[in-house]
């Protein structure tokens, strides 16, 4: 099985407010000219994780396993603020993709982000290597965690 993987950036607040808005900052410009160039886009991951708590509100939090878990991530004020500076890459349409496909793009974002206050990360898919919502917060059939 093919090894996949996802791109992500972090930012700092303003960079941040950059890419979520229209600014049309230099460095801004720099990372969509390199995105468009690969056919990708950036998600702020706080705004994805906010679409996904009112879709699930909107149709039924009890298909929504990781519910909870992202509710509770957006609730809080901390959080917030990091999540607001991270941001997924998708390459087309895809939140994952080869590793190989995603160098290329990695190499150049890496240049841009040379010298400046932006984390380029390429991050496994696998379950295993990544962060797992809390045992409060895992789903329990019932589209609540034990801790809900």
């Amino acid at each position: 099985m093919e090894n996949l993987c996802q791109l992500r950036i972090k930012t700092d607040q303003t960079l941040s407010e950059d890419l979520r808005g229209t600014s049309d900052s230099e460095t801004a410009r720099e990372l969509r000219s390199i995105l468009d160039s690969f056919e990708a886009r950036l998600a702020c991951v706080f705004d994805e994780f906010c679409g996904y708590c009112k879709e699930a509100e909107q149709n039924g939090i009890e298909n929504y396993p990781l519910y909870h878990w992202t509710k509770s991530v957006i609730d809080d004020p901390r959080k917030q603020q990091k999540h607001q500076r991270s941001f997924t890459i998708y390459l087309g349409a895809a939140a994952v993709y080869p590793v190989a496909s995603a160098q290329g793009l990695m190499a150049a974002l890496e240049a841009v982000a040379s010298g400046k206050n932006i984390l380029v990360q390429m991050v496994d898919t696998d379950p295993s290597k990544n962060p797992q919502p809390p045992a409060e917060f895992i789903n329990t059939g019932s589209g609540q965690g034990s801790g809900a």
